[in-house]
């Protein structure tokens, strides 16, 4: 059967399409998302959803590509997590005193230093389990909006995913983003210096324009139409991660695409040097040149 190897925006839009393939869909969902998930909390897995949903946290890394672009031969080592500030000794003792891991590190990677309050690794039987304190003021979403690539740029509940770059992340390319570019060459932070994706230093792979995912762009949270977001339990939908929340992000400060109408060459020919803060899509630039 495909369905277990489909990207999950996909097995989702099929199970929309009739009722037999809707009672299809969410088994298949819930197999690979108990299957991802359970190595790590084994039997606590009840506990470990609630836990995620009383404390807003989220899962991001291998385990939400898994989820998302479907399981591989070998199973994720480790699940990383992002609690909301303040909530560090809460997760903390949950995974020592219930999940019985033992503390192995302290320090995140010195690229992710400026957004992360508290980082903590914890190991138990071959498994690892990290967890991410972003600083104060700063949202779960800050952190992985500050991914080193568009790939890692995704995240999951208990019940649903979020993909930010659903596009190049189904066709397996990875844009490197400002993070990114700051982990040195041999060394792995999320998908970068893996071998899972196409890894570019820009948009310039995709032989024509941008569009939409142009790393000189700003993107709004609240712009749902850009990304992909799959729900399959409201108890823990994803969407109360993303309403209400006044988030914005782009991958780097120029575009080196030369067929991308952001491109930095043209904009220095122009002396228009991209503002701040873009318009969120080449047709509102467009608008705003015309006027």
């Amino acid at each position: 059967m495909i369905f277990p190897l489909l990207f999950l925006p996909e097995l989702h839009s099929l199970g929309q399409t009739c009722r037999t393939l809707c009672n299809e869909e969410l088994p298949i969902i819930l197999h690979r998302f108990d299957t991802i998930l359970s190595p790590f909390v084994n039997q606590f897995y009840w506990k470990f959803y609630q836990m995620l949903r009383h404390m807003k946290a989220i899962i991001i890394g291998s385990c939400a590509l898994d989820m998302m672009l479907g399981m591989r031969k070998n199973p994720p080592r480790d699940l990383n997590i992002i609690i909301p500030h303040g909530s560090l000794s809460l997760m903390e003792n949950f995974i020592q005193n219930i999940l019985s891991y033992h503390s192995i590190a302290t320090t995140c990677h010195p690229s992710l230093s400026t957004i992360v309050q508290n980082f903590r690794k914890f190991g138990c039987q071959g498994k690892v389990i990290t967890v991410t304190e972003p600083k104060c003021l700063l949202h779960p979403l800050h952190v992985v909006l500050n991914s080193p690539s568009t790939a890692d740029m995704m995240f999951i509940t208990a019940g649903g995913a979020v993909s930010f770059y659903p596009d190049l992340t189904r066709n397996y390319h990875v844009v490197k983003t400002m993070t990114g570019e700051g982990v040195p060459r041999g060394q792995q932070l999320g998908s970068i210096g893996g071998d899972r994706f196409d890894i570019h230093p820009n948009m310039t792979f995709l032989n024509g324009p941008c569009n939409s995912p142009c790393p000189a762009l700003w993107h709004h949270v609240s712009n749902h139409e850009e990304y992909a977001v799959v729900n399959w339990d409201r108890r823990f939908s994803v969407k109360s991660m993303l309403y209400d929340n006044d988030i914005e992000w782009r991958l780097n400060n120029y575009c080196f695409n030369s067929k991308c109408l952001f491109n930095i060459d043209v904009m220095v020919e122009n002396d228009n040097i991209p503002p701040r803060i873009m318009p969120y899509s080449p047709q509102s630039v467009r608008a705003v040149k015309a006027d």
